[in-house]
């Protein structure tokens, strides 16, 4: 069986019906007030907001870029560092433990004339540069009269003046 609505039921629906709309009209807005300035800078702000939009992304853009800039440049410090510090451990071992300045003092001793010579490279840094030194020869001074250079004794230091051989 269908229930049908009855009389009743139909009348007292249309009765709140009829009470909503009325609510809606009273909570209507009366009057619509266009504020000529407001309506005309929306419609020709457009371009001006376009051009906003570009510049704020340029300037995120910009941003983005610098701090990829500083990133890469810290990168690059802490790949330079651990390099230095993995050379200046090559030249400790190839020293056998003395510290590279003592390293360096030892290429230039003059009793160190019959250790073995070994190939020793130093590396200098910059902010901008990096420069490897390699010494592949040791340059012993104390013999450059075997290769035809005279000395001259002038106060305390010998002063070596080179004069190339005729061969």
């Amino acid at each position: 069986m269908d229930m049908v609505p009855s009389n009743s039921t139909i009348l007292s629906n249309d009765n709140r019906i009829r009470a909503n709309k009325k609510r809606q009209k009273q909570n209507q807005i009366q009057e619509v007030v266009f504020d000529e300035v407001a309506r005309r800078e929306f419609l020709t702000g457009f371009r001006k907001r376009n051009l906003e939009k570009k510049e704020a992304a340029k300037k995120k853009a910009e941003q983005r870029e610098k701090e990829e800039r500083l990133q890469e440049r810290k990168e690059r410090r802490r790949e330079l560092a651990e390099r230095a510090k993995a050379n200046q451990e090559e030249v400790e071992k190839a020293y056998g433990g003395a510290s590279s300045i003592k390293g360096a003092e030892a290429l230039h001793d003059p009793d160190a004339k019959g250790k073995a010579k070994e190939e020793v490279e130093v590396e200098y840094e910059n902010e901008d540069q990096v420069a490897t030194v390699t010494v592949v020869e040791d340059l012993d001074i104390y013999d450059l009269d075997d290769m035809g250079v005279q000395t001259q004794d002038i106060g305390d230091s010998p002063s070596r003046s080179f004069d190339i051989p005729d061969t």
